[in-house]
């Protein structure tokens, strides 16, 4: 962890709101063994659960289209490339050409005791927006945007966000 300090990265996206405590309910409720709190429920939890949705969503979109005269893997592959829907956890998801999911990830930045996590990647968008209050803190204590051919710090350009939150393109 300490050769890592500095480095900025994705992590899936940690699922808040209103449609995924409805979720995290209804799985405490049925399944209290398997998720006794809505934080033991994982990311690929729900990710399986959005893929069986974007199945059956797929699969009735075909079904029920009259133009569709056979039921080929490629048919099927389509009909998911234009899946555009909420998953379980409020996010809205849709895929790209090559069957890659489009969504959203936590962006962290690698601190002493582990993750600290700074914002939101939302690939939809194709932007980052950084949290209110958050503060990225160097392995040098500093907060400021180092030059990679400079070990000092460029100006004073701070790199802690401002109270309204910040979106970077």
């Amino acid at each position: 962890l300490t050769l890592a300090q500095g480095m900025i990265g994705t992590v899936p996206f940690k699922p808040q709101g209103p449609a995924f405590d409805a979720f995290a309910k209804r799985a405490i409720e049925h399944q209290p063994d398997v998720f006794p709190s809505p934080g033991e429920i994982q990311w690929y939890t729900l990710t399986t659960y959005n893929a069986v949705i974007a199945f059956a969503d797929a699969f009735s979109r075909l079904f029920q289209d009259p133009s569709t005269s056979s039921y080929t893997n490629g048919a099927l592959k389509e009909a998911l490339l234009e899946s555009n829907f909420t998953g379980i956890a409020g996010d809205n998801l849709s895929f790209k050409s090559n069957g890659d999911r489009m969504g959203y990830y936590d962006l962290v930045l690698v601190v002493e005791t582990g993750l600290m996590t700074i914002g939101v990647w939302d690939e939809h968008l194709q932007k980052a927006t950084f949290f209110d209050g958050s503060r990225m803190v160097w392995p040098d204590g500093s907060s400021c945007v180092h030059s990679a051919a400079q070990e000092r710090c460029i100006g004073d350009i701070p790199v802690s966000v401002p109270d309204v939150t910040e979106e970077i393109v």
